[in-house]
């Protein structure tokens, strides 16, 4: 069986367990481009890279993806808690008027 040698760990793979990197999907190539930059459009990788490149890749993905998640929500827990405040101050902001009114009224007596 002939075999070839990987370009990202320099085993060799047989041929049957070989992917060629252009028929990787381009944005999962990018992803192993950034941990092996000698990794080209020609290079070869085996099966049980590529899976193991998958999985981080898609960790990566759902990690970032959560990690937006919890933006957001803290985000709109924010906004939340920026309009309840506003509206205790406004009603701080209305007792005080009340207050002021009363002591206007009790002066001009």
């Amino acid at each position: 069986m002939t075999k070839t040698k990987s370009s990202v760990s320099g085993k060799d793979i047989r041929q049957n367990e070989s992917v060629k990197a252009e028929d990787i999907r381009d944005s999962l190539f990018r992803f192993i481009q950034k941990a092996h930059p000698s990794f080209t459009e020609s290079s070869i990788i085996s099966i049980e890279e590529l899976n193991s490149f998958r999985r981080t890749y898609i960790t990566q993905l759902v990690l970032e993806e959560k990690g937006e998640l919890e933006i957001k929500l803290l985000s709109e827990k924010i906004d939340h808690l920026i309009i309840h405040q506003n509206k205790k101050l406004l009603e701080i902001q209305e007792v005080q008027i009340d207050y002021l009114s009363d002591l206007m009224k009790s002066k001009s007596k």
